[in-house]
């Protein structure tokens, strides 16, 4: 049984792939522009006649307009539970109180408006945005990685939106689909230590900021995970943050021994790790720098609780399989 208002929603975004009016197609199609309105909002749905002429109109298959979007059942090598999103992990919160937080200040949209692209990062990522196979972003946290970015140069890149909490997928699902209108756009919760894709099924992984807050393992098993997945030829972008070596000479010896202890990431720059997985070929730009000064991570907390700020240089890499 076909769902109307996921078959409306489809329709919208094809209309704006091909930048018509609601007024535009329905002359294309010989009916009213109420009609197609009707369409849209899931209040009524159109012939199979109608279907068969627009999905001729968008250069796609009537399946494809009328039908689930079945990219993930092709590319898994593991069972998944569809739900609102797609889940390859248990469907809990590892965090439920920054969860709840974060859904209570909306920092999804906040992230997104406040969102300023590095230029050196904006010159990668349009030429990334133009490929016709799978963008996978990991570990897209309330902050989107490079997701706005990609968006903003292609707005029908097919992206993987994933990360390990289904409250941060559910609010990109929310505010990207229910607000902007991006209803093509996947999202996955999973663990990007163990990603559940076959050998060779990415053409780009997007790391904006999950590589550097793995959880459910090591940074070095993700490295490896993501070169399977990358088709050859395929890229990794990926934004690294860590500690300088002079920095560290200023904080605390108590809070080095911690940040040794409990976050040894943020002294890795992960070259030996990307090398070790295959990449052979490896560019490296500084993009600048951050701090913990008004940050939400355990990271900026335990900056806090030594009452010192933490600056992190911040580094893009753009890794070839």
């Amino acid at each position: 049984m076909i769902n109307n208002i996921e078959l409306g929603r489809r329709i919208a975004a094809k209309r704006k792939d091909i930048a018509l009016t609601q007024s535009q197609l329905a002359d294309a199609l010989h009916v009213t522009p109420q009609a197609v309105s009707r369409w849209e909002t899931g209040a009524g749905a159109p012939s199979t006649e109608i279907l068969l002429s627009m999905s001729e109109l968008f250069h796609i298959s009537m399946n494809e307009l009328i039908a689930d979007d079945l990219t993930l059942d092709r590319i898994s090598q593991k069972p998944f539970v569809k739900k609102d999103i797609a889940f390859y992990i248990p469907d809990k919160e590892y965090a439920p109180e920054w969860a709840q937080r974060m859904e209570d200040q909306n920092w999804v949209m906040e992230n997104w408006e406040s969102y300023k692209p590095n230029p050196i990062v904006s010159r990668e990522v349009k030429e990334l945005a133009m490929t016709e196979g799978l963008i996978l972003e990991i570990g897209v946290g309330p902050g989107g990685g490079y997701v706005p970015e990609f968006l903003r140069y292609n707005p029908s890149a097919r992206i993987i939106l994933s990360d390990l909490s289904p409250t941060v997928l559910r609010e990109w699902k929310h505010f990207l689909e229910g607000t902007l209108g991006y209803t093509h756009l996947l999202y996955a919760a999973l663990n990007h230590c163990h990603l559940p894709f076959v050998d060779g099924s990415i053409s780009v992984v997007s790391d904006g900021g999950g590589l550097n807050n793995t959880i459910l393992g090591t940074r070095q098993e993700a490295v490896k995970e993501i070169y399977r997945v990358l088709e050859t030829g395929g890229k990794l972008i990926t934004g690294l943050a860590y500690i300088s070596k002079a920095e560290e000479e200023t904080l605390p010896r108590e809070l080095r021994d911690r940040l040794k202890d409990e976050m040894p990431w943020v002294f890795e720059t992960l070259y030996d790790e990307l090398t070790a997985a295959g990449f052979q070929q490896i560019r490296t730009y500084v993009t600048g720098g951050w701090d913990t000064t008004d940050d939400e991570s355990e990271l900026a907390d335990l900056a806090r609780y030594y009452h010192t700020n933490i600056h992190l240089t911040a580094s893009l890499r753009i890794c070839t399989k």
